[in-house]
């Protein structure tokens, strides 16, 4: 996907989103998350910086798919898949067939800290930036902030 697309206005995020999801996505019936498939890794990489840069969550996850002809199996290739929670899960299609799926439950993404390790003392520079509360973006769209 082009940068172009990535780096581009909410709305047009959204869109680019909700075509991706219309024709490769799926709306999970338990109604508060969705999923998309593909075999290009980038492709899928792609979507999840898409639905984070939108305030989503999303997990890769990936497996051999193939056919069986007569009896014996035949991989293909590998297929991931982005397992994706949003706030508001409707939002990530334009397909009402698709939006009437997922429930209308709010899902507040979340991350969790898993671990926590001691690192030697070393030198560091804090960041300052022009905003109110001092946030900023870092890897995976998490926000954060320095203190005084």
């Amino acid at each position: 996907m082009p940068d172009v697309y990535k780096y581009n206005d909410i709305e047009t995020r959204k869109q680019i989103l909700q075509g991706l999801m219309d024709t490769d996505g799926y709306a999970m019936k338990n109604g508060n998350c969705a999923l998309f498939t593909s075999t290009s890794k980038q492709l899928v990489e792609d979507v999840v910086f898409l639905v984070q840069s939108l305030g989503g969550i999303a997990k890769i996850s990936s497996k051999e798919c193939g056919y069986k002809k007569n009896g014996i199996r035949k991989i293909t290739g590998i297929a991931y898949t982005a397992t994706i929670r949003h706030k508001s899960p409707q939002e990530l299609f334009s397909l009402p067939r698709k939006r009437e799926i997922l429930s209308d439950r709010h899902f507040l993404p979340r991350r969790n800290i898993v671990n926590i390790e001691k690192i030697p003392n070393s030198s560091a520079k804090c960041i300052t930036v022009d905003d109110s509360e001092s946030l900023y973006l870092i890897e995976n769209f998490v926000v954060t902030h320095n203190t005084l």
